[in-house]
């Protein structure tokens, strides 16, 4: 963790003012999830990133069939964000992840996936 922390503050060093911001951000991603990983004790296990993994391509499958790329990328994951619920009950989740609104996102991330990796 204090690694990540230094090289925060290398970054503020940079010169490049457009680099130096993208590589903060990430950077900050990059400790934003250490911290919600440590904090919650989250280590998925093979068979959960599997699980995971199905439940998503089923979503981005659903999302193929439903955009007709005129809708906006919401309207269809709010359509498509209940289509999958067997597979979501295999994902090993916690409450706070099968919420309604972690599905939303999840629906989300699928039609952006599918509408940047056509077929």
């Amino acid at each position: 963790m204090n690694n990540l922390f230094s090289k925060a503050e290398e970054i503020k060093k940079s010169d490049d003012k457009q680099i130096r911001n993208a590589l903060l951000v990430c950077t900050l991603i990059a400790i934003g999830l250490a911290v919600v990983l440590n904090l919650t004790g989250c280590a998925a296990s093979a068979t959960q990133k599997q699980d995971y993994a199905v439940y998503f391509n089923c979503l981005v499958a659903q999302a193929r069939q439903a955009d007709d790329k005129r809708s906006d990328a919401v309207s269809i994951a709010m359509a498509i964000q209940n289509m999958c619920i067997q597979d979501l009950n295999n994902v090993s989740w916690s409450a706070a992840a099968s919420s309604g609104q972690a599905r939303r996102e999840v629906a989300l991330n699928a039609v952006l996936y599918a509408r940047n990796h056509p077929k």
